[in-house]
C-alpha cells in the first residue's frame, strides 16, 4: 500500500530545490570557465 503522499512530498521538494541549485551551479562554473578561457 502507498504510505502518506503528504510524507513525501516535502522529500520531493528538497530533491528538486537541491537538482536545480545543482544545475544552476554547473551552468554558472561552466560559463565562468569560458568566460575565463582566452
Amino acid at each position: 500500500m502507498m504510505k502518506n503522499p503528504a510524507f513525501f512530498l516535502p522529500v520531493i521538494i528538497e530533491i528538486i530545490d537541491s537538482f536545480c541549485f545543482l544545475c544552476n551551479a554547473f551552468y554558472l562554473y561552466l560559463y565562468r570557465a569560458k568566460r575565463s578561457k582566452p
